[in-house]
């Protein structure tokens, strides 16, 4: 698989993963946060993490360049 269809094939991934989020939270589909036995289960802030780190890949891969790495076996 050349790198170019690895981009693609992972930006498709990523537009998947972001309109099924979406789609998630305009459904309601979200866990609600609680505790148990002293630990904390914090799934608003998890589901607002997510949704940043899709946004942040989805702006490198958009940005990215094609590039070429050159290389001299021995």
């Amino acid at each position: 698989m050349s790198w170019q269809a690895s981009v693609q094939a992972t930006l498709e991934s990523l537009c998947s993963l972001r309109a099924q989020f979406i789609a998630d939270q305009a459904a309601g589909n979200l866990k609600p946060t609680y505790s148990v036995g002293g630990h904390s289960y914090a799934w608003n802030d998890y589901a607002r993490y997510l949704g940043e780190e899709i946004d942040r890949c989805m702006r490198q891969l958009s940005q990215g360049e094609p590039f070429e790495i050159v290389s001299q076996g021995q």
